[in-house]
């Protein structure tokens, strides 16, 4: 539970933007915009909270629902996690790639 101000409480959903939700809202159009700025980066990498900012950017947010940026940050949050296999907080533009196709895969022949 997350308090917003000392009014109320709200729970985090830690399933509403599971990584494989985050990575069927990335399509082609957003791949190329997302590796546009890996590229603009040296070595093709990103901080860990620039990429989080990047795909926030990139994905939309229901408006109507106020916790839904959280929710989504938070899942993004996660997605880094899985993503950076040397836990340096550096996202590298390989271990990107490597990670959607494979969610890709695995959600095609789930």
């Amino acid at each position: 539970k997350i308090s917003k101000e000392g009014k109320g409480f709200f729970i985090l959903d830690p399933n509403k933007y599971d990584i494989n939700t985050l990575m069927t809202l990335i399509d082609l159009k957003k791949i190329n915009k997302i590796e546009s700025e890996f590229r603009k980066s040296e070595n093709n990498e990103l901080e860990g909270t620039d990429f989080i900012r990047i795909i926030k950017k990139e994905l939309s947010v229901n408006s109507s629902d106020p916790f839904d940026e959280i929710n989504m940050v938070y899942g993004l949050y996660k997605l880094v996690c899985e993503i950076d296999l040397s836990g340096d907080k550096i996202i590298q533009w390989s271990e990107f790639t490597v990670s959607f196709f494979n969610n890709f895969l695995l959600a095609i022949y789930d």
